[in-house]
């Protein structure tokens, strides 16, 4: 009997040891599977972050694309703003250049048979007036000439220029006074006083003098 339960307690501490080894078995079974799950998290986490870090830098790279284009944008719209903005402003200057060298060449042809401004002859202003429009002048101005005699006797008489059929003789003396204008010059008239000319007697009596004179004093 002491035998038989000898064997019996031994198996039964075989199969407690059996137990506790499949148990220990189990333990670290479910050790390395917990160990393998945390390496695959993290291995899972670290590819998830490293995806993260490559999905951001190339969102960066994107950015810095999309801003590199916009600047660039910017700059070539920029630099056609300027090209359009000078094309306008040379256009400008030529046009203007232009005008004025219309207005200028204009003006000279204005003054080919023209006096200047400021121009007088005899007295009278004859400014911005063509040769025509001076003789004319010049005849109204004969309808009231009045000639004064100075008789031996002392005494004085006036004859109106109707009553000797005074007229103005015209010849080519305006013409050449317009003709030594310098049309090319014609700014300089803003800048000098009145240019004056006094030219010869142009009205004359259809009668000599002498016989006025005489027929005068023998009154």
């Amino acid at each position: 009997m002491g035998k038989v339960q000898q064997i019996k307690v031994q198996q039964i501490n075989i199969q407690k040891r059996n137990i506790q080894q499949n148990v220990q078995r189990q333990d670290i079974q479910q050790r390395d599977v917990k160990q393998r799950d945390v390496r695959q998290r993290d291995v899972r986490r670290r590819d998830v972050r490293q995806r993260d870090v490559r999905q951001r830098d190339v969102r960066q790279q994107n950015i810095k694309q999309r801003n590199v284009r916009r600047e660039d944008a910017r700059q070539k719209y920029m630099r056609q703003r300027k090209q359009k903005r000078r094309k306008r402003q040379r256009r400008k200057w030529i046009l203007g250049i232009l005008l004025l060298l219309t207005l200028y060449i204009s003006t000279a042809f204005f003054f080919e048979d023209r006096f200047f401004w400021k121009t007088k002859i005899y007295g009278m202003d004859v400014s911005l007036k063509k040769v025509e429009d001076v003789i004319d002048l010049m005849k109204e101005k004969t309808e009231g000439y009045v000639l004064t005699i100075h008789c031996a006797d002392g005494t004085v008489e006036q004859i109106e220029g109707k009553s000797i059929d005074a007229v103005y003789q015209r010849d080519h003396e305006m013409e050449k006074l317009l003709k030594k204008q310098n049309v090319l010059l014609w700014p300089q008239m803003f800048f000098y006083g009145h240019r004056c000319f006094l030219m010869q007697n142009h009205i004359v009596p259809r009668y000599p003098f002498h016989i006025i004179e005489k027929n005068c004093c023998s009154r």
